[in-house]
């Protein structure tokens, strides 16, 4: 049987919670008995939750293939409320790989001196899973400035927009070209 709206609107709200936290990929998959399972994934972290044709909503957390947490019985309240546990998890796991990420500095680097540009700083929710396109060119302006963007994932029924800051900065040097993204 299709899964009920109530069933639909709660897997939307999970899958805004996981875009909040900052997973970086998140997956839904209708069942055959009406039931909704939504995933999330960051690095070896893997979470599930199963939203049951009678509301009821079982968990699953596996952490590099081995399972470390299950619930069942869970409402929605409670399953938001264990997403939220992980903030801090999904931090340190990223911390754990800058190491591995980063260039390290040698003494026989010399730096030079480059053009200024732009700089940019957004919110690492929503950023792993995008489309990026060419903009035209962009006003040089002298100061900074802080902008609330809202982005709407494409996905079924309806959904909040999630909105977070932008805050850019630019120096004295034109910009010619710039990038930015549509998250899905």
């Amino acid at each position: 049987s299709k899964p009920s709206y109530e069933a639909i609107q709660k897997a939307l709200e999970l899958n805004a919670t996981f875009a909040t936290i900052g997973f970086s990929k998140t997956n839904a998959f209708p069942g055959v008995d009406g039931e909704i399972q939504t995933t999330a994934y960051h690095g070896p972290l893997y979470l599930e939750f199963t939203i049951e044709p009678d509301g009821k909503i079982s968990y699953i957390c596996e952490h590099g293939n081995e399972e470390t947490e299950y619930q069942s019985g869970l409402d929605i309240d409670q399953a938001i409320e264990i997403i939220r546990s992980f903030r801090g998890r999904l931090w340190a796991l990223s911390a754990s790989f800058i190491n591995s990420t980063m260039t390290p500095i040698k003494e026989i680097s010399r730096v030079l001196p480059s053009n200024l540009q732009v700089m940019e700083a957004e919110s690492q929710s929503l950023t792993k899973s995008a489309f990026p396109r060419v903009e035209s060119a962009l006003a040089n302006t002298l100061t900074d400035s802080t902008r609330t963007l809202q982005v709407s994932p494409l996905s079924f029924g309806t959904f909040q927009p999630i909105n977070f800051l932008k805050i850019t900065g630019s120096y004295r040097a034109p910009v010619h070209r710039g990038m930015s993204a549509t998250t899905t």
